[in-house]
């Protein structure tokens, strides 16, 4: 790409952030390629507070896999604890606490 300037205003006008962010999304351009061959590439990481409900879908749905026993054999037999899925997933609650608190 010669002007990664197009790219960048459309990044702007489809990432609208909220005020309290300071640092709401960073591009950095390259014009070695990113993996192998590929020329032309993107990608885009994004701290948005709507993530959170996702996140809280799925640490919901494994809590109650968890409570049920359900593929717990699994991970005991590679090394991981129910205690250590569950401190896992005590931390992905934090996070999206932390996301609720922010967005109120």
């Amino acid at each position: 790409m010669r002007d990664a300037s197009v790219v960048k205003a459309r990044l702007r006008e489809a990432y609208c952030s909220p005020q309290w962010n300071p640092f709401p999304w960073d591009c950095v351009t390259s014009r070695a390629p990113a993996s192998g061959s590929v020329r032309n590439s993107l990608t885009v990481l994004a701290n948005r507070s709507n993530h959170a409900a996702w996140l809280e879908g799925m640490t919901e749905k494994a809590d109650a896999m968890l409570q049920a026993g359900a593929y717990v054999h699994w991970y005991e037999k590679h090394g991981l604890s129910a205690g250590d899925i569950k401190q896992a997933l005590e931390g992905c609650h934090g996070i999206t606490d932390a996301y609720e608190r922010i967005a109120a």
